[in-house]
Order: structure tokens, then sequence, then C-alpha cells
């Protein structure tokens, strides 16, 4: 998991590590979906309205993506060295299932130009 942790957001953080707690590949109909009062519930994120709830994960996704895209090459070099697993995706996208009722995520890895 690279560290530092997104932690100017309690929801981006909590996402954070459920994203690194599941199984999230970059093939969309593989991954289990769930659903976005469940999402919310085990993220702490009280359910209100499913449209504000969907918009706080977006939220805390974009938190997430700017904080992946912060780390630099040779920060992802130093944790390829160390594990491979350590190095994380470039980006997480959201997609959403059976009318938005059920989400599921993706994620694209990081490549290094040669």
């Amino acid at each position: 998991m690279p560290l530092p942790l997104p932690l100017r957001s309690v929801n981006a953080m909590a996402l954070f590590l459920f994203l690194h707690a599941v199984k999230v590949d970059g093939n969309a109909e593989e991954n289990r979906a769930i659903a976005l009062d469940k999402l919310c519930n085990r993220l702490g994120i009280p359910f209100w309205r499913p449209a504000l709830d969907k918009r706080r994960v977006d939220a805390a996704l974009a938190i997430i993506n700017h904080h992946l895209n912060d780390l630099n090459v040779d920060t992802r070099r130093a944790l390829m060295s160390l594990r491979p697993s350590l190095v994380g995706p470039a980006r997480y996208k959201i997609f959403a299932r059976r009318c938005g009722t059920r989400i599921c995520f993706t994620r694209e890895e990081f490549t290094f130009d040669r």
C-alpha cells in the first residue's frame, strides 16, 4: 500500500483502505459489485439519499486518484524494488450496475516509461 495515506478526508482514507482490502482489477465485468448503502455502511458514510452518498463516494475517489497521481516515479520505483504489490494502481474508476443500486471499482495499473 503506497504511503502516506490520503488523510485529508476520512471518507477517502476509508475508501482507500477498502480498495486495498478487496480484489479490484481492470475488468469491471469480473469485479464483484457492492450495494451503495452497504459500501457507505462499511466506510462509515451515513446513508441518507443515494444521490448524495454517490457524490460522497465520487469525491473520496477523486481525492484518492489525486493522491495516487502525486506519487512520483522515484517513489513508485523504490516501492517496486521492495515489493511489486506495494506500487499501487495509477488510478481507480467506479462503475454503476443495476441502475446505479450497485457499484464496482476497477483499477488502471501504473506503467513505467522506458
